[in-house]
């Protein structure tokens, strides 16, 4: 299971300032996440809108690595709790509905 995002912006112009400028960055937004008897916390979204660019759920390792983690798998029917954090910079205000989050996963 993998990971990535977008910068978020206010798509109708309608005055959104985040300190100075129309943008939430995605640097704002962390994760925990829980699968089976592993957790990560206070993980960082990797930036990139492809799987190529996303980092492993649990360590951040880049797609197309071969060292194989197992907290990465997915089992079928399996569960992976994910818990987001914002950490909203201040003064901040508007829609910022112009961005993404990706999940990724790779059959294997």
């Amino acid at each position: 299971m993998y990971i990535s995002g977008t910068d978020f912006y206010d798509s109708t112009s309608s005055g959104a300032m985040c300190l100075d400028t129309n943008q939430l960055a995605l640097s704002a937004f962390s994760y925990d996440v829980v699968n089976g008897e592993f957790m990560s916390d206070d993980m960082s979204i990797l930036p990139g809108n492809t799987i190529a660019q996303a980092g492993r759920m649990m360590d951040h390792a880049i797609f197309g690595t071969t060292t194989p983690d197992f907290r990465n798998f997915l089992a079928p029917g399996a569960e992976m709790a994910i818990t987001f954090q914002l950490d909203l910079p201040e003064p901040c205000n508007g829609d910022f509905d112009t961005g993404s989050i990706f999940f990724w996963g790779e059959a294997i």
